[in-house]
């Protein structure tokens, strides 16, 4: 029974490491590039779970969640649609109040702000 506990242990941490691997190269460059656009917007509040946050506190929670997710996440897009757009606990979408009040779902504002950042890729 230990070497079984053993041996799932290993396996699970291995498999776990391969997750948050997962994500690399151009697509986590985009993500990063994302994450680094949103930051210039501190006049932006994130809503989670009926708690406002600011932009700086918003980024490090997605990057934990990136860092920690049990999905495998291969782009920029799953980024968004299954990391940054909705809590994992409760399942209620995050929202993205402007300085003006108005308020949008964070998968429309990320994913256009995803747009701006393939657009500055491409240029270069």
């Amino acid at each position: 029974m230990k070497a079984f506990l053993t041996l799932f242990f290993t396996l699970f941490i291995a498999f776990s490491a391969n997750i948050a691997l997962a994500l690399e190269g151009a697509e986590l460059q985009r993500v990063n590039l994302l994450l680094d656009l949103f930051a210039t917007n501190t006049d932006l509040i994130m809503v989670r779970n009926g708690a406002q946050y600011p932009v700086e506190r918003a980024i490090t929670h997605l990057r934990n969640k990136l860092s920690s997710s049990p999905v495998e996440i291969n782009t920029a897009e799953e980024f968004i649609d299954l990391l940054a757009s909705k809590s994992s606990v409760t399942g209620k979408p995050y929202t993205i109040i402007f300085p003006n009040g108005r308020n949008i779902h964070s998968s429309l504002y990320f994913h256009e702000l995803l747009q701006q950042v393939d657009s500055e890729i491409a240029q270069k």
